[in-house]
Order: structure tokens, then C-alpha cells, then sequence
């Protein structure tokens, strides 16, 4: 007559029950996270700051249309590279062009 089995031989029904539950809880715990990923990542959602939010972060901020503020830009970097303009006017200190700049240099010998 075979042997009955000993008691730790045995599955333990409660720990397996407990097992499912905790691996049921944390399908669903993916599953919820997985959809709100899904809904606040959808194109056109806005994040941070809006309206209702509250006022805007402080600059530099993300621009909807750069272009116009990038020509202004270079605009004026090129009036001051290629223009004459006071840097400290109480000081006597002002910007001539680089070329002329250049010029006077070599004229020199390259010493400032």
C-alpha cells in the first residue's frame, strides 16, 4: 500500500490562492497604468503649464514659430559685428566693424 503523503509534500491551496491574487492585482495595476499612459500621452494633449494652470514658466521657453525671433536675432548680432555703436559711453569704450578691426590690427602687426 503506497504511503500517504507527508503534510509538507502537499500544495499549499491558501498560498497558491494568495499567489493569484497578488499576480490578478498587478494586471490590473499595469492595465491602469497603461491607459492613463495612454490618454496623457496622445498627440495634442498640453502639458505643463496653461491657462487654468497658472502663469508661465520663466524663459527660455519652447516657441511655437522661432523663426521670427531668430531672424530679429541675427539681425542685430549683424548690425553689431558690421556696425559702429557705444559698448560703455562714459567710459569712451565703443564697437567699430570686425573688418575695420581686422585692418587696424594688421596694420599694426598684429599687436593689439
Amino acid at each position: 500500500m503506497p504511503e500517504r503523503a507527508n503534510r509538507a509534500d502537499r500544495i499549499k491551496l491558501r498560498a497558491v490562492l494568495w499567489g493569484a491574487v497578488i499576480v490578478a492585482a498587478a494586471i490590473v495595476v499595469a492595465g491602469v497604468s497603461a491607459w492613463v499612459a495612454f490618454v496623457t500621452l496622445r498627440p495634442g494633449h498640453v502639458f505643463g503649464p496653461n491657462e487654468a494652470s497658472g502663469p508661465l514658466p520663466a524663459v527660455p521657453r519652447l516657441e511655437s514659430a522661432p523663426q521670427i525671433d531668430r531672424v530679429a536675432y541675427f539681425a542685430e548680432k549683424d548690425k553689431r559685428l558690421h556696425g559702429y555703436g557705444w559698448v560703455d559711453r562714459d567710459a569712451g569704450i565703443a564697437h567699430i566693424p570686425v573688418e575695420q578691426a581686422m585692418r587696424m590690427l594688421a596694420a599694426r602687426g598684429g599687436k593689439p
